[in-house]
């Protein structure tokens, strides 16, 4: 694995993984409003390739878990095949899913349900990745 340069030398990543390409544009915006760099994918197999390509620089995943091809809970285990440290918080509607919420806690970092507010997972990512 590559040795990250310092958050204090460039700005925080993140990588926004939806197949809701409006939702993508509004996170997108709200993340580079507030310095990140922002990498997205419409599912699963962009997301592996962009994170191959940029795990030095990505230090957090925002998934959405119902997304065709691969849900967001294989497209974490895809990740973490690359590096099994990543840092991931995933996105959902709630009943839509077949993954009950102890689960989703358990494989990530945290659970977004939608409707959220834009300023709260940009804010709650912040500090994550900056500590």
């Amino acid at each position: 694995m590559q040795e990250s340069p310092s958050l204090e030398s460039r700005p925080p990543g993140i990588l926004l993984v939806d197949d809701d390409s409006l939702l993508l544009t509004v996170l997108s915006l709200g993340f580079r409003r507030q310095g990140f760099k922002v990498w997205i994918a419409a599912h699963g197999l962009v997301a592996r390739e962009l994170h191959e390509q940029h795990q030095s620089q990505i230090d957090a995943v925002l998934l959405d878990v119902a997304m065709p091809f691969f849900d967001g809970p294989n497209t974490l285990e895809m990740l973490r095949q690359i590096n099994p440290d990543v840092q991931c918080w995933f996105i959902t509607g709630g009943g839509s899913t077949k993954y009950a919420e102890e689960d989703l806690q358990a494989r990530a970092n945290g659970v977004f349900y939608k409707p959220f507010r834009l300023d709260e997972v940009v804010g709650a990512l912040g500090l994550a990745v900056r500590l």
